[in-house]
């Protein structure tokens, strides 16, 4: 159930924090943990960021919001 309510989002700006997308991210419904990915070596953003929800309908919600089909995963 951990990874249905997790969404992964790319394209960040390279500041971006983890609040800055709690934050953003919270219109959807409670955020549990937000990880930004970063490199092992410099400790810099790669652009990239796991969000994970309370619930399962809030991390559809953002899928439904990008128009992401689960069917073609596009």
């Amino acid at each position: 159930e951990e990874l249905e309510r997790t969404v992964f989002v790319r394209n960040l700006l390279f500041e971006t924090s983890a609040n800055e997308l709690r934050k953003r991210f919270s219109d959807f419904g409670a955020v549990e943990h937000c990880a930004i990915v970063k490199d092992p070596a410099s400790g810099r953003s790669r652009g990239s960021a796991f969000v994970r929800f309370a619930s399962i309908s809030s991390a559809a919600a953002v899928l439904a919001h990008v128009g992401y089909n689960a069917q073609t995963g596009e």
